[in-house]
């Protein structure tokens, strides 16, 4: 069974599926000559508890990480600008990640099922984050919004129960209540899953988008205004302990 690699200095590379299904692996060294991991790189190392990513590294492939069970905290190096798609599934045991100033994007759903992650810093420079991008994260307390964040999925902090402290300082985003709106108060992207009685939706709200209530497991009653005109798909999906909501005659 493998379960320590020490690489020479000479690769430049860890390719697509290196080291995929690789369960027993449990440590790794990689030299400062490797720029890139490539796809699913690490996937399934389901006993890789710990990887030290050399700062030579300029890209990550998606799914990278995909199923590393026992990985307990990574940094990214600081040339990287984007978290790929799946890079953190389902890595259960993960409780820090720490990310570069320069991350701009976070995407779908990068970092779904890390159900310890307690700790994760918000660079300044973040402008995406993507459907289900912290799904799921039970542990996760806090979340600050930067300046230039210009794009929220209303699903990224799905499953996020124990998310009660969230705040913006971005010109696109604000938040009322644990609700996350747009600038002027005229969409309603996202509610915090922790959100639990009634919630009276503000009279400025025109739409609410796809997946703005889900999984609000303990909201009893919502109370639309009068002006809304569209509800999204799955808005109210998972809203366990709700019995409540008025439709207005001019939703579409």
């Amino acid at each position: 069974m493998l379960k320590t690699v020490t690489m020479p200095d000479a690769p430049e590379q860890i390719g697509y599926r290196a080291f995929y299904g690789c369960s027993s692996l449990e440590s790794i060294e990689l030299p400062e000559s490797i720029t890139s991991i490539y796809d699913s790189a690490f996937y399934g190392c389901s006993s890789l508890e710990s990887i030290t990513l050399p700062e030579s590294i300029t890209s990550i492939g998606q799914s990278a990480f995909y199923g590393c069970k026992s990985l307990s905290g990574i940094d990214i190096p600081e040339q990287i600008t984007e978290i790929p798609p799946q890079l953190f599934l389902g890595c259960r045991n993960l409780k820090k990640v720490t990310l570069p100033d320069g991350i701009e994007k976070i995407n779908d759903p990068a970092v779904l099922g890390c159900s310890r992650l307690s700790e994760i810093n918000v660079p300044s420079a973040l402008k995406y984050i993507g459907s289900y991008a912290f799904g799921s994260c039970y542990e996760l307390e806090s979340f600050d919004i930067p300046t230039g964040t210009e794009f929220i999925d209303g699903t990224a902090f799905s499953g996020c129960y124990k998310l009660k402290n969230m705040t913006s300082v971005s010109s696109e985003y604000v938040i009322e209540d644990d609700v996350v709106f747009n600038s002027d108060r005229t969409v309603l992207i996202s509610c915090l899953p922790s959100k639990a009685g009634e919630y009276k939706v503000p009279d400025s709200v025109t739409r609410i988008e796809s997946d703005a209530f889900a999984n609000c497991k303990e909201l009893t009653s919502v109370v639309l205004p009068k002006g809304l005109t569209y509800i999204g798909v799955g808005a109210f999906y998972g809203c366990e302990s709700l019995t409540s909501v008025n439709i207005p005659e001019n939703v579409t």
